[in-house]
C-alpha cells in the first residue's frame, strides 16, 4: 500500500509534502537562503537605516520554503512590492491567503530550524551582525549554477529581501500579518 493510499491523499500531495519537509531539513540551504535575503535587501537599499532585523529572518524561511508562498513571491515582479502577494490570484487557489495569514504560526513552528540556520549562516560568514542588524557576510556569493527548487528558493529569498528594503520594518510585519507583541 502506498503512502498516499494510507493517508487518503493524492500521490502528488504526499510527494510535495515530503519534498517540502526534506527541504526544511537542509540547514545549509536554509542558511544560504537567509544570506540571499540579506543580499537582496542590501542590493536594493545599501544605506537603509532600519536594516534587516531578526523579524525579517524569522519570516523568510516559512515564506520561501513553503511551495505556495514561494510561488506567490516568484510570480510577482520585484517592482510590484511586498503588498502584491496579497492580491487574490485564482490560479494559485484556496490556500494562498491562508498561507500569508497563517505566517505567525508557521514562524513559531519553524523557530528552531530558523535559529539553527541563522547560527550556521553567521558561523559560515554568510551573515554578519552590524549595529544590531544583519548584513551580508564576507563569504557570501551566489553559486555559479542554481537550478530547480534550490534556485527557486534562493531567488524568492532575494526578491523578499528587495521587497523588505522597500518598506519599513513596521510595514513589512503589518503586510505579512505578524504582530511583534505576541
Amino acid at each position: 500500500m502506498t503512502q498516499s493510499a494510507v493517508l487518503g491523499t493524492a500521490p502528488e500531495t504526499v510527494d510535495g509534502l515530503l519534498r517540502e519537509y526534506e527541504t526544511m531539513q537542509n540547514v545549509a540551504l536554509c542558511a544560504y537562503a537567509l544570506g540571499t535575503l540579506a543580499s537582496g535587501f542590501h542590493q536594493a537599499a545599501p544605506s537603509q537605516e532600519s536594516g534587516l532585523t531578526l523579524w525579517h529572518m524569522f519570516s523568510a524561511l516559512p515564506l520561501v520554503l513553503h511551495d505556495i508562498s514561494r510561488k506567490m513571491i516568484s510570480t510577482k515582479r520585484v517592482g510590484s512590492g511586498l503588498r502584491s502577494i496579497l492580491n487574490r490570484d485564482i490560479n494559485i487557489n484556496v490556500g494562498q491567503n491562508e498561507v500569508i495569514l497563517n505566517l505567525p504560526k508557521r514562524m513559531r513552528d519553524m523557530r528552531r530550524r530558523t535559529m539553527r540556520a541563522l547560527n550556521c549562516a553567521i558561523a559560515w560568514d554568510l551573515l554578519v551582525i552590524t549595529d544590531g542588524v544583519f548584513v551580508t557576510g564576507p563569504r557570501f556569493a551566489w553559486p555559479r549554477q542554481v537550478e530547480g527548487e534550490t534556485g527557486e528558493i534562493l531567488k524568492a529569498a532575494e526578491k523578499l529581501g528587495k521587497w523588505a528594503a522597500g518598506c519599513s520594518t513596521f510595514e513589512y510585519l503589518t503586510v505579512l500579518g505578524i504582530d511583534p507583541t505576541r
